[in-house]
C-alpha cells in the first residue's frame, strides 16, 4: 500500500510535557506547563482514529516532553504495532536501562538520540544530575545493545550539533563507538545542514 492512499504523512504525539532535561534551545521553561501526560484510553482512541480513517501509519513520540518517561510508553508503542504503524520516538539518551531499551529495540522503528554535549550538560538540570561522563556511557551502552541485537528492527538515529564548541564531546563519542571523528570535523566546507553519516547499517550521524 503506497503512502498516498493515507491522508497525512506522519503524526506527531507528545505522550507527556514531563522532561528530565532542560535544555537551553527548548522553550519547554518559558512554555510554563504542568508536567502531565495523556492518558493511555486518549492514546489508544487516536491511534484507533489514525487507522480507522486512514489518517496516517506513521507516528513520531516527540516535542517538548521525554517520551519515555510516560509509565505506559511500551504498551502505546506495541499498540502502534498492533495497528501497522511505522515508529519513531526521540529521546535525550539519559534514561538508559539496559531491560527497557532491549524491549525499546523490539518494537520501535526508529529511535532518534538527540545527543547533548559537555557544554549542555553544564547547563541542564535532571533528576539527578549526571556529569558528561555518565551520559556519554548511557547513550554508548545503548548504542552497544543495539548492536548485539542483529534481528532489532530499529534503526538509530543520533542527532548532534557539530560546532566547534561541541567538537570536544562528539570526538569522546566517536572514541567510544571506535568511528574515526574525522567525518564530523565543520569548518571544512564538507559538512552540510542536516547531512547523514551512517557508520553502521542501523546508525546514521
Amino acid at each position: 500500500m503506497t503512502s498516498k492512499s493515507w491522508r497525512y504523512d506522519e503524526m506527531h504525539l507528545e505522550m507527556t510535557t514531563a522532561c528530565n532535561f532542560r535544555c537551553n534551545f527548548c522553550p519547554l521553561v518559558e512554555l510554563q506547563r504542568p508536567a502531565s501526560r495523556l492518558e493511555f484510553s486518549l492514546i489508544e482512541r487516536i491511534l484507533s482514529d489514525c487507522a480507522e480513517h486512514r489518517l496516517t501509519n506513521r507516528v513520531t513520540f516527540h516535542l517538548m516532553g521525554e517520551a519515555l518517561l510516560h509509565p505506559q510508553c511500551m504498551d502505546v508503542l506495541r499498540l502502534c504495532r498492533e495497528y501497522g504503524m511505522h515508529t519513531r520516538l526521540v529521546t535525550n539518551g539519559a534514561l538508559y536501562k539496559e531491560e527497557k531499551y532491549r524491549e525499546l529495540f523490539s518494537i520501535v522503528d526508529t529511535l532518534d538520540i538527540s545527543f547533548r554535549t559537555v557544554d549542555d550538560m553544564e547547563v541542564q538540570q535532571v533528576q539527578e544530575k549526571l556529569t558528561f561522563d555518565e551520559y556519554l556511557r548511557k547513550v554508548v551502552a545503548a548504542l552497544d545493545l543495539r548492536e548485539s541485537m542483529p534481528t532489532s528492527p530499529t534503526k538509530i538515529r543520533l542527532r548532534l550539533f557539530i560546532s566547534p564548541k561541541t567538537m570536544p564531546s562528539l570526538e569522546a563519542l566517536c572514541r567510544q563507538l571506535g568511528i574515526p571523528s574525522s567525518v564530523l570535523h565543520a569548518g571544512t566546507g564538507n559538512i552540510r545542514p542536516y547531512q547523514e553519516f551512517s557508520p553502521r547499517d542501523w546508525l546514521t550521524f
